[in-house]
């Protein structure tokens, strides 16, 4: 089995997708390894769109959701603040504590 993969690589939000070269990784204890001949870069990575779910479902109920999603039938999860709030904000984007997109509200200033 050949030891090295084709991955596309984006380094920084907003960045385009770059092609490297990786090793295989040797999978660990309760894992699998899934050979991909080959695949390419959705419109969900293009887009950085995160599908969240839990590890209860069918391949079908990912399609029904996704479906669901294409046909503007799920609401985002976006987190409204205030201009005032932005230090508390940033800190806990570093900390990655942010679950998903907070808009700051500039109403008001």
């Amino acid at each position: 089995m050949n030891s090295k993969m084709q991955a596309a690589v984006v380094e920084r939000f907003g960045d385009h997708p770059v092609l490297q070269e990786w090793s295989i990784p040797e999978p660990g204890p309760g894992r699998i390894l899934v050979r991909t001949e080959a695949s390419g870069v959705c419109h969900i990575m293009a887009n950085c769109i995160t599908i969240r779910g839990s590890i209860v479902g069918t391949r079908q109920d990912m399609t029904e959701a996704l479906a669901f999603a294409a046909d503007g039938r799920v609401k985002a999860d976006i987190e409204r603040q205030p201009l005032s709030a932005i230090n508390d904000v940033l800190t806990r984007l570093e900390r990655g504590q942010v679950a998903s997109r907070v808009v700051i509200d500039f109403e008001g200033m």
